[in-house]
């Protein structure tokens, strides 16, 4: 809080008696993680205040990361919610998505932005627009591209004012790079991957045995018993395959 807008929005609410706990954290992407913003001294705070029957409001004043990450702390202890944003791409993210989230971060690396999160709507996005006037032209700038990411989203890509602003969104394709970047770092992901892709595989298999047991039963078809015990038994190797996979 460099420019000290937060201990202004803080001063100003304890003048009006509304006193609260003052939260400063690292800034930009590569602190946007749960270790950095659920600070025990934190947590302590929302804690004590809700143990004695108050009403706990989450403000996050700064930037996108902030709103993301202070967003998740606010989901995760149930506290209302206001963004204050201090730079258009908090402004852009506050009032046109819902997501709140931590990034995958190891060792300072980025692997995967956003990979954990939640939906959570501000009960209040409050905007002093005179803040903008301190930011650099290369914030300005991503913001112009996240919010022509966000408008072709929704659709308008192909309209001659979206052609325009696309090219915009520098690092398109650090989304299409996101899980080669973890392949790579993270030891152990492509076997989860893996994983998941034969378990859900499995699943649905027992599924479709048992499927098709109910459906000849409610049919009221006489099910031959060497055809019915042959379905259980596949069903039992099935089920026998997926419990396996969670113990190797």
């Amino acid at each position: 809080d460099a420019l000290g807008y937060g201990w202004d929005v803080h001063a100003a609410l304890a003048a009006r008696g509304c006193a609260g706990h003052y939260f400063a954290h690292a800034s930009g992407e590569s602190y946007k993680r749960p270790d950095a913003y659920g600070k025990p001294e934190l947590l302590a705070a929302i804690a004590r205040a809700k143990h004695s029957g108050r009403r706990v409001v989450v403000i996050a004043v700064g930037g996108g990361v902030n709103g993301n990450a202070m967003g998740m702390i606010a989901a995760m202890t149930a506290s209302d919610f206001v963004e204050v944003p201090t730079t258009l791409m908090h402004y852009n993210d506050a009032t046109t998505s819902a997501k709140k989230a931590f990034s995958l971060i190891v060792d300072g690396r980025i692997l995967s932005k956003n990979i954990l999160g939640t939906f959570y709507l501000p009960q209040l996005v409050f905007c002093i627009s005179e803040v903008f006037l301190t930011l650099s032209s290369c914030s300005v700038h991503a913001a112009v591209g996240e919010a022509a990411k966000t408008m072709s989203m929704l659709g308008r890509a192909s309209s001659s004012r979206g052609q325009e602003d696309f090219h915009n969104i520098l690092g398109a394709c650090e989304f299409a790079s996101d899980f080669t970047r973890v392949v790579q770092t993270a030891p152990g992901f492509e076997q989860l991957i893996l994983f998941l892709r034969e378990t859900l595989a499995l699943k649905a298999e027992v599924v479709a045995v048992g499927r098709a047991l109910r459906e000849r039963r409610e049919a009221g078809s006489v099910v031959a018993p060497a055809e019915e015990e042959e379905l259980r038994r596949r069903r039992a190797r099935l089920l026998e395959r997926l419990r396996g996979g969670f113990h190797t």
